[in-house]
């Protein structure tokens, strides 16, 4: 599942000056500039966001936005910034993990691509960000991962992590 075409070109709108403001925080880069950068120094713009999330506040009294453009990035504030296994992926989400926070499991969609269709294999250990967007949790797309294949023990254990944490707390579509 990925946000309809209307809201992921509001989200690119959004995101991406939001992900410029925090790196022209360190570095000296126009907008133009910075939309073509790779993919890596984008990653460590969204870094230094989450690691300082008075940027968000700063930007937005910068900006004076108003009405849905301020609601999106006050949105951002509830991040979650982790670890994550995004164990399988369902019709409505991907099943995200979050390895540093017990297990909790978050009901996860992509931006414009669906997230099975961008990584080599499920369950699959990544870093990265999760944040609510237009009633809907996303994953913005920069996330770094570990080509590391789970075994079968392993997948074992998270199937069964997945099944007791989903009765006993059910899958997050909000934060």
């Amino acid at each position: 599942m990925v946000l309809p075409q209307g809201e992921a070109i509001s989200f690119f709108k959004m995101y991406l000056p939001l992900l410029h403001y925090a790196y022209a925080t360190k570095y000296n880069v126009t907008f133009v500039g910075f939309k073509s950068l790779e993919i890596v120094e984008k990653m460590k713009a969204q870094n230094m966001l989450f690691k300082k999330p008075h940027l968000l506040d700063e930007y937005l009294f910068e900006k004076k936005l108003k009405g849905q453009d301020e609601e999106d990035i006050r949105e951002i504030k509830k991040h979650v910034n982790s670890d994550f296994i995004i164990l399988k992926n369902l019709s409505k989400y991907s099943v995200f993990m979050d390895i540093e926070n017990g297990g909790k499991l978050y009901g996860v969609i992509g931006i414009t691509d669906e997230l099975i269709d961008i990584l080599p294999f499920f369950p699959i250990i990544i870093q990265g960000v999760i944040f609510p967007f237009r009633n809907k949790l996303v994953c913005s797309g920069l996330f770094s991962n570990e080509n590391v294949q789970l075994g079968p023990g392993i997948r074992r254990d998270l199937d069964e992590k997945y099944k007791e944490q989903k009765v006993m707390h059910g899958i997050a579509l909000s934060l």
